[in-house]
């Protein structure tokens, strides 16, 4: 009998679930490919990373024609990459902050923390980052076709956002084609995506914020209430689509809706595991209530960072656990989930050649791409009745995988029985020999050597005295 590994489904019950694990692997048109660990590359940041944008500078960007930019922000300081090394790009020392958040506006690279002023950096002259004039504080920074746009403006109010005079981030006066807008219902503005047009994500209400020109320069459009973004790292953009964290798990916003892409699949595993580690709890006392009725605290949802991987056309969270952080992948292009538990501080793209490829910061706060060793892999079908009403006797199991590979295989008598296992490793032919008699039996398959794509196994069983 084949049984192949189907899509990743952890909030279904374990009975007949064709793949209850999918550890260290993306997933693929067949099955699942293999994930990569992280290595690490350079010097070491002075502290955690807060903040980070990597972008490839325009073709007309004076001498730095077509270079890769990679800054981050720590707690007090700015920071560009340089080589091996990091270069203090700071104008002079910032308050403390908890993250600090960038956007590309021409030859400007924005930075905001929420607390200090605003900061430019002249991409094309620049050697540190200097004050950006008169622009409101904020917590997040968007641009709109040319157009630099504050969210969340904590100089004022976090339910309003203010737009700067077109192709000018230093000019905001309405007068001059500056202006705001409130958003009295739904929340705080959480943050956003720019580009032809704006989305303003709030707790509960998605805005599309449209061009039209002219004196009124802009309109806005209620797409969602009641649901909404509750995570401001968790927001990705790529090619016109915004991926963000709600209450109601991982949504995909297509430009004139959004769309639960986690829904029974992931979201009840996410929001379970989702915990910041005691020692790093700063204040437990904010919470948000989950569709589910889980109450998750804020300092743990402002933990989870995504990142595009657009060479495996994924997105990918890294959050926090009890135990350490793990990362959640989501194909779009397969409509398909796994995860890895490689602990990472920081998720971001890099711009490589090839493509942009996944890449992070490790705990020793150095860049880490991950294109290292392939990492260990595990995927598992839940509990399986191979025979329906009666027990089988599984006698061997081909692994399908194109390597060396490990079978474990696990055995109940019913589904609340305490499983016992028996683990075999694959002969030159592919083949384990596992034998295990029992109800209900769950295959869990580990590559051991360089593998492409892991499909599932063959399973060869006896059902009363019965050989199939």
């Amino acid at each position: 009998m084949i049984i192949n590994f189907g899509q990743w489904l952890p909030d279904q019950p374990s009975l007949q679930n064709p793949c209850k694990t999918a550890v260290n692997v993306y997933p693929s048109p067949n099955g699942y490919g293999p994930f990569f660990s992280a290595a690490a590359v350079g010097d070491a940041l002075p502290s955690v990373p807060i903040g980070r944008i990597c972008f490839k500078q325009a073709s007309d960007s004076s001498s730095l024609t077509g270079k890769i930019e990679i800054f981050v922000g720590t707690s007090t300081g700015l920071f560009r990459k340089n080589g091996t090394n990091w270069d203090n790009v700071s104008k002079t020392t910032y308050t403390p902050s908890t993250f600090w958040r960038f956007a590309v506006y021409g030859d400007l690279l924005i930075a905001t923390n929420g607390i200090d002023q605003p900061q430019k950096f002249v991409l094309s002259t620049g050697t540190a980052f200097v004050d950006l004039a008169n622009a409101p504080t904020h917590n997040y920074p968007i641009v709109v076709r040319d157009t630099l746009v504050a969210l969340d403006v904590t100089d004022s109010s976090s339910y309003e956002i203010k737009w700067s005079v077109n192709n000018n981030a230093e000019d905001w006066t309405i007068a001059n084609g500056g202006g705001a807008q409130s958003f009295p219902d739904g929340g705080p503005v959480i943050g956003g995506t720019g580009g032809e047009f704006g989305i303003i994500l709030q707790n509960f209400a998605v805005t599309r914020m449209n061009f039209v020109g002219g004196e009124l320069r802009f309109t806005f459009d209620k797409i969602e209430g009641g649901s909404g973004c509750i995570s401001a790292e968790s927001i990705v953009q790529y090619k016109g689509r915004t991926y963000y964290l709600s209450n109601e798990g991982f949504q995909l916003f297509n430009g004139a809706e959004s769309l639960n892409i986690s829904d029974e699949v992931c979201s009840t595993y996410f929001f379970n595991l989702l915990e910041v580690p005691s020692n790093l709890v700063t204040n437990t006392a904010e919470f948000i209530v989950t569709n589910t009725g889980e109450e998750i605290s804020v300092a743990s949802l402002s933990q989870v960072e995504g990142a595009l991987d657009n060479r495996n056309s994924c997105v990918v969270w890294k959050y926090p656990t009890a135990t350490g952080n793990r990362l959640l992948i989501y194909n779009f292009s397969l409509n398909s989930w796994s995860e890895s538990d490689i602990s990472v501080e920081a998720v971001f793209n890099i711009n490589l050649v090839g493509g942009a490829t996944l890449s992070g910061f490790d705990s020793d706060y150095k860049l880490a791409h991950f294109n290292g060793a392939i990492a260990t892999a595990q995927v598992s079908t839940g509990d399986m009745q191979l025979s329906k009403g009666t027990g089988s006797s599984v006698r061997t199991v081909y692994g399908l995988v194109d390597s060396a590979h490990n079978v474990t295989v696990g055995k109940k008598s019913a589904l609340l029985k305490t499983e016992a296992t028996v683990t075999g490793s694959s002969n030159s032919n592919g083949k384990v020999t596992v034998r295990s008699n029992g109800r209900l039996h769950r295959f869990e398959l580990v590559p051991t050597a360089t593998y492409t794509e892991i499909i599932g196994v063959d399973v060869e069983f006896s059902i009363a005295g019965k050989r199939v």
